[in-house]
């Protein structure tokens, strides 16, 4: 019989004896359910606890103490008739919570024999997942207001429900947390054991964790900082209460090097998947970290805030950055806000407290600011930035550019370290990447590892590991940071730019390479640094003195010939430059944004692919909305705010395909860019296109200029044979249109590199594209999208580029990030000896339709 039938049978007859006629309970108890408990029948038969609930409660108030203790039996006996698992919202068993709610929550004078068999009972239930924390909602309660001497009987049992419940980690962590707490006040303490319930199995994080902290130091040990941890709390700061209990604990135990093992093994965990259906459509959802497992690696964050040791500050901007960027390691989500907000937090605690320099603090949020793109993040980080800076009254531009490490490197980036008999040779090379070869005691140098260092040498050689894996990440972020200094109007006195950028041994491998500009009587004079000043493109050399004014070249403030001088002057040097510079994209508004004033439509109705081109604005800077096939989704808006200037703009797309099955959304469509400024109060004003600063309009539409570039569909050489029906249309307007800006500097790049190439007789440029004359046929590449036209008929030949795509042979290319520019002149190569394609997907449409 159906259960709820079953017990509404019982109730219309009052036939409480026959349900507990098979479940196991003293004869007493078995007595005064049957007197007193019936009442609560008719409400344990609805199939919601929200059925006659006004009447329930008056059945409640009415009732004596017994008749409540009664009733909660019953309650709990009925379960056991249920043959269904208990779940604390469950639908059948929701009535069942109403009751023990009420009844949990009323003091009770529960007998000695009555907690026994609601305890006991309780864990006979609490067979399957999820089952334990709803049934010991009224046991606990009930041993809660017991004595010691009356709890004893049932302290085993409650030792088991505080282990199933540990193990329940599919519920709400605050809950759980809550229950657990209230079990072990109850319970003997066990400082030695691991509580289950921490460092689970949740996630994969929690039996590493907990595997390598017992393996390092032992149980007990463990088991006394993890416990203290685990009582963090859920606070974004820890209470004043639990900070000076750290003390005592770091005392009597090795705790920041227990922490520092916990945050070690977060560096080495990542994300997993988990596959789903709904609706007829599969999606996967992704798990960094258990809830539960969030407050403690906090609490571990905030443990080592004034552990005075060098490997703190670096493991604390690695722990910042892994869990403050997405899944995979990048965009505008983060693994755990929570740890790296903590993380951000205790940096700029260090630093204020005087724990860490202010140098080794900004270093690591300098590198934060750089990779952690989550809005909110982002946020705490400058606010980081601004009281580290604070404390030597600066600003927080100032105190970056000031407080790079050199890591002992000299002024071109040079150090040498004696290991041994050998001598570790380092040296900064521009990729970003800290070379390191080994000199032997005759003066032989090599680049692998001598035996007798790995041997004898370990701990030399994991510090000069350490070494190499920091100055990387520094220069990665410094690297950035110079790229974001050109939408700015940023100027320096010689005597702070020459220590600062010419000749600082990190940022000095990037400066070097670019060009600045020095006012001297009213007029600005370009070159690139060299030993006490600079060098034109001439070769003409420029004294600076210390009251100088530097700033950063930017091609938008010179003439055109000027920059077509410094193009030549870089190809003729084969001279890379560690982003665009010279060869920087300009773009100037247009009559016809002057005419729409408010916005501009430059680069509006593409279609972009909208998986790449959303990860691609975060990559950027670009946070906003996100497409979906949910209400409010079809339509976004992606914004970055340009530091320095007072300036943001906003880029506006929407859906352009309908939802196929995916459960992410595969096309977007291009729509307005527009401009606000700050206030004075802190909001943002709408502007028109021709009160834009110049250098901010130019950056702004050249990432919007990428975003189309690189994720149209235009680009996509599989698009013409698999390609939605209704956008053909546009991929053969696009994907051999006119140039945009980006298409037009790739052109002159190769205008230059051309004649330089074994090829140079066999390619030749025309307005749009470079035409390939190969053996078989001509060949025409569009110097936008990448795609090709063959001779006779402009057929469509389908060549699909490498994932990382390289530029041929030895060719130089001038600049980095242009992934585009590789690929035309691998295809050039490739196709100017097109006799020699082995690749049967190619030659069958070389050869289609030939005699």
């Amino acid at each position: 019989m159906d259960f709820r039938r079953r017990l509404e049978k019982a109730a219309a007859r009052g036939n409480v004896a026959g349900l507990l006629k098979h479940v196991v309970m003293p004869r007493e108890l078995r007595d005064l359910v049957v007197c007193h408990g019936g009442w609560c029948l008719p409400f344990l038969a609805r199939n919601h606890r929200w059925e006659h609930a006004p009447e329930f409660r008056e059945r409640v108030e009415a009732a004596t103490d017994v008749g409540r203790r009664a009733a909660g039996m019953l309650a709990l006996a009925t379960l056991g008739l249920s043959g269904v698992r208990y779940r604390e919202c469950g639908y059948q068993a929701s009535p069942h919570d109403e009751l023990f709610t009420a009844l949990a929550n009323r003091r009770l004078a529960w007998t000695t024999d009555e907690l026994i068999w609601l305890v006991e009972y309780s864990l006979t239930l609490a067979k399957g997942e999820c089952a334990a924390i709803g049934l010991v909602k009224l046991p606990l309660s009930a041993a809660e207001r017991a004595s010691p001497a009356e709890r004893a009987p049932v302290l085993p049992a409650l030792h088991r429900f505080a282990e199933l419940i540990g193990q329940e980690t599919a519920w709400d962590p605050p809950v759980r947390r809550r229950t657990l707490s209230r079990l072990r006040a109850l319970l003997p303490a066990d400082e030695t054991a691991i509580p289950p319930s921490i460092l689970h199995d949740g996630d994969a994080y929690g039996r590493a964790a907990r595997e390598a902290v017992v393996t390092a130091f032992g149980a007990p040990a463990a088991a006394r900082v993890l416990r203290y941890l685990d009582g963090y709390g859920q606070g974004v700061r820890p209470k004043k209460t639990w900070l000076r209990g750290l003390a005592d604990l770091k005392a009597a135990v090795p705790a920041a090097e227990l922490a520092r093992v916990l945050l070690t093994e977060l560096l080495a965990h990542r994300e997993s998947g988990e596959e789903h259906a709904w609706g007829g459509q599969a999606y996967r959802t992704w798990r960094f970290l258990h809830a539960d497992t969030s407050p403690l690696l906090r609490a571990a964050v905030w443990l080592l805030a004034d552990v005075g040791e060098p490997w703190v500050a670096p493991l604390l901007g690695d722990v910042a950055v892994h869990t403050g960027t997405g899944f995979g390691g990048s965009g505008a989500d983060s693994r755990c806000a929570p740890v790296a907000r903590a993380a951000v937090l205790v940096l700029a605690a260090r630093a204020e407290s005087e724990v860490d320099s202010t140098a080794a603090v900004t270093a690591q949020l300098t590198r934060c600011r750089a990779k952690i793109k989550n809005r909110p993040l982002a946020a705490d980080v400058s606010a980081a930035l601004e009281a580290t800076a604070a404390v030597d009254g600066l600003t927080p531009a100032q105190l970056v550019e000031r407080s790079v490490p050199d890591f002992g490197l000299d002024r071109r980036g040079h150090r040498e370290v004696p290991v041994g008999e050998h001598v570790a040779v380092l040296d900064l090379a521009p990729v970003p990447k800290l070379v390191l070869r080994w000199r032997d005691a005759a003066g032989k140098e090599r680049t692998t590892i001598p035996a007798v260092v790995k041997e004898r040498h370990t701990d030399e050689l994991a510090e000069l590991r350490a070494l190499a894996k920091e100055v990387k990440n520094v220069v990665a972020s410094q690297r950035t940071r110079l790229e974001e200094l050109m939408v700015t109007e940023r100027t320096w006195t010689a005597a702070d730019w020459f220590p600062c950028y010419a000749e600082h041994p990190v940022v000095g491998v990037f400066a070097r390479s670019l060009i600045w500009e020095v006012r001297r009587d009213g007029e600005w004079l370009a070159g690139l640094p060299v030993d006490g000043g600079l060098r034109d493109h001439r070769e003409t050399e420029i004294a600076v003195v210390a009251d100088d004014e530097i700033r950063l070249w930017h091609p938008l403030r010179v003439p055109l010939a000027e920059v077509r001088s410094w193009r030549a002057r870089f190809a003729d040097l084969e001279f890379a430059q560690p982003f665009k510079q010279a060869f920087r994209e300009i773009y100037l508004v247009t009559p016809a944004e002057e005419a729409t004033s408010a916005y501009s439509n430059r680069f509006a109705a593409h279609i972009l692919r909208y998986p790449q081109a959303h990860a691609l604005m975060r990559t950027r800077g670009w946070v906003g909305g996100q497409l979906g096939y949910w209400n409010g989704g079809f339509d976004a808006c992606a914004a970055k705010e340009f530091a320095e200037t007072g300036w943001r703009a906003s880029f506006s797309f929407e859906l352009a395909d309908e939802n196929g099955g995916q459960y992410v959304p595969q096309l977007c469509a291009t729509d307005q860019v527009r401009f606000e400024r700050r206030d004075e109060s802190g909001g943002w004003l709408p502007s028109t296109v021709d009160r834009v600063p110049a250098l901010v309009f130019s950056e702004a539409m050249r990432d919007v200029d990428l975003f189309v570039g690189v994720t149209s569909i235009a680009a996509d050489p599989t698009w013409v044979d698999g390609g939605v029906g209704g956008h053909r249309g546009y991929w053969e307007r696009a994907a051999f249109g006119d140039l945009t800006e980006s298409a037009n500097v790739r052109r002159e790049a190769l205008q230059r590199l051309l004649p330089r190439t074994k090829i140079a007789d066999r390619a030749e440029l025309t307005d749009r594209f470079l035409v390939v004359h190969g053996r078989i046929r001509d060949y025409r590449i569009h110097l936008g999208s990448g795609n090709i036209l063959m001779s006779p008929a402009d057929t469509y030949l389908c060549i699909v580029p490498a994932h990382r795509p390289k530029a041929p042979g030895k060719v130089f290319l001038p600049f980095e990030g242009d992934g585009r520019l590789a690929v035309i002149l691998s295809k050039a190569f490739l196709l100017a000896e097109d006799d020699a394609i082995t690749d049967p997907s190619i030659t069958r449409q070389l050869r289609a339709g030939l005699p």
